[in-house]
C-alpha cells in the first residue's frame, strides 16, 4: 500500500511504503547527524509539522495530531531500512539459487583423484575413411562437433557424409527441424551421400524429443534396455530447435540419462549471420565442442579441432 507523507528532513512530499520517511538518502544522513532535529531553510521541524497539520485539515475537515519524531528515530529508521535490505538480498539469493538448481538438475559428481600413471580412457577410436581421418585427425567417440555456415553451403550434406562414415560400425540418429522427412531435398541427399549397405543404420527423426519417455524409447534397445542403439546424434539445426551449448548436460540430468553425455557423440548444425562471418547463437558453442567446422561453397574447413590440425579442407560436393 502506498502512503503520502512529508520527508522528516526537508519537508518534501513523498509517496511510498509506511516505512519510507525520507525522500532521499542524503536527508536520512542529515537527519541522523542532527539527532532528529534539522532546520530547513530556517524553519524548524515543529513549524513544518504545523504546516502539515493545517494542510491535512483543509483536505479532510478532521484534525490530525502530528507526532514529533523522537530524537533517536533516525537511527531506528536506518536500522529498519537495513533489515529490509538484508531480507530482500537473502530472498533474491534464495530465488537465484532455486533457478540455478532448476536449470542444472544434474547431481554433483563425487571427487575423483587420478594418478598421472593411469592411462585408462573411455574413448573409442573412430573407424572412418582415410579422407575423413585426414580431415578430422585421430577423432574418437564420444565427440562433440559444431557445423555452421550460410544456407546452401553444404552443412547438411557434410553431416550426412559423417553419418555415413559412422554407420560403418554404429547407428546414427539424425534429428530434422529444417525440412520434412518426406521432402525431395532430403531424399536426394540420402541417395547421393549414404552408402546403400549402411543406410539402414541411419535413422531420421522429425523433431526433438521432449520427455524422458520419448528419449529413452528412441535411444534404448527394446529387448535390452541397458544397451543404447546409437553412437551419434545429429541436430539440424540448433537454431531452429533453440538448443543452448549446455543442452547435453541439462538433458542428461533432467531425463536421468548419464549415457547421454558420457557415451553418445553429438553433432550440432547452426546457421551463420547474414554476413557469413560468424555462427548464430551463444558464443560458448566453441568452448563446449571438440571440433568446429565451417562450410562454405561446398568445402568444409576445421576452425577448431581437439583431435587434429586446424585449417584442414574437405570437398563436400
Amino acid at each position: 500500500m502506498s502512503y503520502i507523507k512529508n520527508c522528516l528532513a526537508c519537508g518534501k512530499k513523498i509517496q511510498g511504503q509506511i516505512s519510507k520517511v525520507f525522500c532521499r538518502d542524503a536527508c536520512r544522513k542529515r537527519y541522523k547527524r542532527r539527532g532528529g532535529v534539522i532546520p530547513v531553510d530556517g524553519i524548524s521541524i515543529a513549524h513544518l509539522n504545523n504546516i502539515r497539520k493545517s494542510e491535512n485539515e483543509k483536505d479532510s475537515q478532521e484534525p490530525e495530531k502530528t507526532i514529533a519524531a523522537p530524537k533517536n528515530n533516525g537511527l531506528e529508521n536506518y536500522f529498519f531500512k537495513k533489515v529490509i535490505d538484508v531480507g530482500a538480498s537473502v530472498l533474491e539469493t534464495h530465488l537465484k539459487q532455486g533457478v540455478k538448481e532448476k536449470n542444472n538438475p544434474g547431481v554433483v559428481p563425487p571427487l575423483v583423484v587420478q594418478s598421472g600413471n593411469d592411462s585408462k580412457s573411455n574413448s573409442i577410436p573412430c573407424n572412418f575413411s582415410a579422407e575423413m581421418m585426414e580431415f578430422l585427425g585421430k577423432i574418437s567417440y564420444p565427440f562433440r562437433v559444431l557445423v555452421w555456415g550460410l544456407p546452401g553451403e553444404g552443412k547438411s550434406t557434410f553431416c550426412m557424409k559423417l553419418a555415413d562414415e559412422i554407420s560403418r560400425e554404429y547407428g546414427s540418429l539424425y534429428i530434422m527441424a529444417e525440412e520434412s522427412l518426406n521432402s525431395d531435398t532430403l531424399q536426394d541427399k540420402k541417395r547421393r551421400v549414404l552408402t546403400p549397405e549402411w543406410i539402414r543404420k541411419v535413422d531420421f527423426l522429425n523433431r526433438l524429443p521432449l520427455s524422458e519417455e520419448e528419449w529413452k524409447g528412441l535411444l534404448l534397445e527394446q529387448k535390452d534396455k541397458s544397451k543404447v542403439k546409437y553412437s551419434t546424434l545429429f541436430y539440424d539445426s540448433v537454431t531452429k530447435m533453440d538448443i543452448t551449448p549446455f543442452y547435453i548436460d541439462q538433458a542428461a540430468g533432467l531425463h536421468k540419462m548419464k549415457y547421454f553425455k558420457d557415451l553418445l557423440s553429438h553433432v550440432f548444425v547452426t546457421h551463420a549471420h547474414k554476413d557469413g562471418t560468424m555462427y548464430r547463437g551463444d558464443g560458448s558453442w566453441a568452448h563446449e565442442v571438440d571440433v568446429v567446422i565451417r562450410c562454405k561453397q561446398g568445402i568444409a574447413y576445421t576452425e577448431k579441432n581437439r583431435f587434429g590440425t586446424v585449417g584442414k579442407e574437405l570437398r563436400i560436393y
